[in-house]
């Protein structure tokens, strides 16, 4: 059932009611992509709210991992350097630098080779892995002035691109494998067929994809070489996705079949996307009315306890019937998204 606490509360009540709904449940998040979507999501709360617990959560849980020791082994363990890294801009707290530097090593040197060109998840290429890897990739250029971290952020998009997105409709599969299989055993997961997709267009992986293009594109240096085309991959996927949301404002699990059920973090994600390439000023202004419809959703998707329901658990590849008997709950990478899409509309249109 959604919220009953007022549909006419704005972006930033509402963001603050879940950020706090989560503060509560006081538990030490474990490291991964979850986790690093939500600690960017709280990171976004503070810098739109001002309050400071916000910060002090995040900056505890980094804080934690660091001191503890965590594990880089795998694309989405990488999606908490963005927290690490924004730690480090407010502070200029050397471990927070460690911490990325950790993860970038892991990324370069694991990186492997798919059609002459460097391939930083080895073994598969998944929707999901865009986000968990570029904009960290994007901002560790910024900040050290490494022109090598914008190249890389840039090239995994463009090679991503080439392996996932489908030609006649604009939309992205989930996942695509090379036929090298040399590394698959650190996958514990379903593989389609060497060489080919798998065969639906999953709404949370086309959300990914939504959010890390934005992203990328709102770090990026304005003269960094291959930026229009990336900025192309974007609008190209828009179009799309706009045509495919539901009269509810929600998104489908997959996109493209409405006998699938609709879901909140692809909704959550691909309105964050495009409120923030919009006012980046990276697409054409278009999509206000998607982004709107899309918000109004999600608020309803909020219970009674502030907490962001109808997010489907991990999911790997599959066909339709798979995405369609994944679970529901209140998941980490649902609220973080909530809260990122919330973080683009405090200021509505501007």
């Amino acid at each position: 059932m959604g919220a009953t606490h007022g549909s006419k509360m704005s972006p930033k009540q509402w963001m603050i009611k879940v950020a706090d709904a989560e503060l509560a449940q006081g538990t030490m998040h474990k490291w991964d992509w979850g986790e690093g979507t939500l600690m960017y999501g709280l990171l976004r709360a503070w810098e739109s709210t001002g309050e400071e617990r916000y910060l002090e959560y995040a900056k505890q849980w980094l804080d934690y991992h660091i001191a503890k020791g965590f594990v880089v082994d795998h694309g989405d363990r990488c999606c908490p350097g963005i927290a690490a890294l924004m730690m480090y801009e407010l502070t200029d707290d050397e471990k927070y630098m460690i911490a990325a530097e950790q993860i970038s090593k892991f990324l370069f040197e694991h990186a492997g080779e798919t059609d002459g060109e460097a391939h930083m998840v080895w073994s598969r290429f998944w929707a999901d892995d865009l986000f968990m890897t570029c904009p960290f990739l994007a901002r560790m250029g910024n900040i050290t002035g490494d022109g090598n971290y914008h190249e890389a952020a840039v090239s995994q998009i463009i090679l991503y691109t080439k392996k996932l997105r489908d030609k006649s409709t604009g939309l992205f599969y989930h996942a695509w494998y090379p036929q090298d299989q040399s590394k698959s055993h650190l996958y514990r997961t379903w593989h389609p067929e060497r060489g080919k997709t798998s065969p639906c267009f999953w709404g949370r992986g086309n959300g990914w994809i939504v959010m890390a293009v934005a992203e990328v594109l709102s770090i990026l240096p304005e003269n960094t070489s291959r930026r229009e085309e990336l900025k192309e991959i974007l609008e190209a996927q828009l179009r799309p996705v706009a045509r495919l949301q539901d009269k509810s404002g929600m998104w489908h699990t997959v996109l493209d079949r409405e006998d699938t059920y609709l879901e909140t973090s692809a909704t959550a994600m691909i309105t964050y996307g495009m409120a923030k390439a919009m006012k980046q000023g990276l697409v054409e202004r278009k999509y206000w009315d998607n982004v709107k419809r899309g918000w109004d959703a999600l608020t309803g998707k909020v219970s009674e306890e502030d907490r962001v329901t109808g997010v489907s658990g991990g999911t790997g590849p599959g066909n339709c019937e798979h995405y369609q008997g994944i679970a529901v709950g209140v998941i980490t990478w649902g609220t973080g998204s909530f809260l990122l899409a919330a973080s683009e509309l405090i200021d509505g249109e501007a």
